[in-house]
This record gives C-alpha cells, sequence and structure tokens, in this order.
C-alpha cells in the first residue's frame, strides 16, 4: 500500500499544531560565588531546595571554582520564593529565563 506523500505531511502538521509548548520550566535560580562559607551554602541547599548532601556539596563546589551555578530550573511562580529565601541566607542569586 503507497502513502500519499501530501497525507503525510498534513498528518505531521497537525500533530505539531496540536502539541503545546511548554514553557512553565523556563527560568533558572543562578547562585554566584562570594563569601559565604561552604557550609552555609550546602545548608542552604539542604534546607531552602531539599537537596541532599552529596548534591549541594558539588554545587557548592561548583560555585567555588567556577563563579556560578545553575542550582535549580522550574517556573517563575516555583522558584521566586526559593530564590527569596536563598538570599535571606546571605546567597548572592538571581532569577534568569531561559
Amino acid at each position: 500500500m503507497t502513502t500519499n506523500n501530501t497525507t503525510i505531511e498534513i498528518e505531521e502538521q497537525v500533530a505539531a499544531s496540536n502539541e503545546v509548548a511548554d514553557f512553565s520550566n523556563n527560568w533558572n535560580i543562578i547562585v554566584f560565588n562570594d563569601e559565604n562559607t561552604f557550609d552555609n551554602v550546602i545548608l542552604s541547599f539542604i534546607d531552602v531546595l531539599k537537596y541532599g548532601l552529596i548534591q549541594s556539596e558539588q554545587l557548592a563546589t561548583t560555585i567555588h571554582y567556577v563563579g556560578k551555578a545553575r542550582v535549580k530550573t522550574g517556573s517563575f511562580e516555583e522558584l521566586q520564593p526559593l530564590e527569596r529565601a536563598l538570599t535571606l541566607r546571605n546567597l548572592t542569586t538571581t532569577l534568569e529565563e531561559i
């Protein structure tokens, strides 16, 4: 059985038009290297972001050597209170749109 190429193209276009772009996770929390201690950064990630010890240590090390790290991706509504909480713990942070 042969299939008409035009039919396939139309079906692909209909399928593509039915897909909804997901813009809900288009923000990052960025944490910058500053005068904080490793302990403060690690404990902040554990308490605020609910990360485990190993992940928190790895992120703190990346921030120390690279100068910054993306620590969480999500929606603005989800990340804004987390970013504020990190800031209240004296971390230098920003919300960055992807």
